[in-house]
């Protein structure tokens, strides 16, 4: 495995500390990355299912998972919305049929939940 900056710009082969990247550019925004290579292992399916889950999170359907309230947030749950309506026209052709149809009753179950919370 190569050598990785840390944050202070020294490489380290060490994996008890997560690997940091550089965000774009900018030198002084760093991200970590995942531990595992397990951790990056995630399918269209699972995407989706956790942007629905946020957009239902963000409708106060789901309890906040940092706050264990309900919350309502509707301009981030059209947010959702949006993204899953582009990665839908996007992926048009490219998805396996089950994966299109999850999407497509994904995208109209959020819509049918906003509408409904909006009134």
């Amino acid at each position: 495995m190569a050598d990785h900056d840390d944050r202070n710009g020294k490489g380290s082969n060490s994996t008890s500390e997560p690997r940091v990247t550089p965000l774009g550019g900018n030198t002084g925004v760093h991200i970590a990355s995942a531990q595992p290579d397990e951790a990056l292992d995630i399918d269209f399916g699972g995407f989706i299912v956790s942007l629905g889950t946020s957009c239902m999170v963000n409708l106060g359907k789901y309890p906040n998972p940092e706050t264990g309230k309900l919350e309502l947030d509707l301009d981030a749950a059209r947010q959702v919305i949006h993204i899953l309506q582009m990665l839908a026209e996007k992926t048009r052709g490219n998805l396996e049929d089950d994966e299109s149809q999850l999407l497509r009753t994904l995208i109209y179950d959020l819509k049918l939940a906003y509408v409904e919370v909006k009134g």
